[in-house]
């Protein structure tokens, strides 16, 4: 019974599977339906974390990375705009990221997950400036309940040909802008903060989402002054700073590959 189960379960060790004959057999039917060329507006892409440090679960931590790739609607004038920097940059980092990860051999502790999510017009019917990482986790069945969102970290416009470094900004993650500025500055690139709107009672400093609303601590990283070409025709491959590109990339990789497995950064 019930209460014989719970004496067990105290002398269980962690990770030890016990075994309970019921003498009962059971099956379960799930009828459902295959969709087939259905449209699909996000990309993902799921790195693995390992089990961690001895002592301590990490593969159970999800860590974020985001990056739009699709442009804004025609303008006025019929014509389209390539969105160079807005935000294939942000795109093509994220892509590095991914890839020096991969050959590098590394292997983090936590778990990753990389979109490319589409966020200008309308889907639904509603207005979409970025994706609810909620609904994102529905795309892989148990994601939704295993994984507690360590950071949310969203790339847009890295190669902006003019400004002179990074800019961060977040609404309360103390924590993600105190790495990303450390590894910025060790690296030699400059760096800046911008604040964002914050509700008070929104201060991420352990990576802690139970007292709030928002999905998990979240920074934006961007060059500055990559507003000056977004949404215009300006924002071409030529006006791209490669050496501002690798700059932003190295930094990211870097604070990305910290957070995979560090407990404390």
């Amino acid at each position: 019974d019930i209460s014989e189960l719970r004496l067990v379960m105290e002398d269980v060790s962690r990770d030890e599977i016990v075994e309970v004959p019921t003498g009962v057999n059971a099956s379960v039917d799930v009828q459902g339906t295959v969709y087939e060329n259905e449209i699909v507006r996000q990309v993902i892409g799921h790195l693995p974390g390992t089990f961690g440090t001895p002592g301590y679960q990490l593969d159970d931590k999800l860590i974020v990375v985001l990056a739009q790739y699709d442009t804004p609607p025609l303008n006025p004038d019929g014509q389209d705009y390539q969105g160079a920097n807005d935000n294939a940059s942000g795109l093509a980092v994220m892509l590095e990221v991914i890839r020096t990860m991969q050959e590098s051999g590394y292997q983090p502790y936590k778990t990753f997950l990389f979109v490319a999510y589409s966020g200008e017009g309308r889907e639904g019917g509603s207005l979409v400036t970025r994706p609810e990482i909620a609904k994102l986790l529905q795309a892989k069945q148990g994601f939704s309940f295993v994984f507690e969102i360590e950071a949310i970290i969203d790339l847009r416009g890295l190669g902006a040909a003019e400004g002179d470094g990074l800019v961060l900004s977040s609404g309360g993650s103390l924590r993600l802008m105190e790495l990303f500025e450390d590894i910025a500055k060790r690296e030699g690139v400059s760096v800046k903060q911008v604040a964002e709107p914050m509700d008070i009672s929104v201060i991420f400093d352990e990576g802690s989402r139970s007292d709030s609303g928002e999905e998990g601590p979240r920074i934006g990283i961007s060059w500055e002054s990559w507003e000056t070409s977004s949404r215009t025709s300006m924002d071409k491959l030529d006006a791209i700073s490669i050496e501002n590109l690798e700059d932003a990339g190295r930094v990211i990789t870097y604070a990305l590959m910290v957070i995979g497995r560090e407990i404390q950064y």
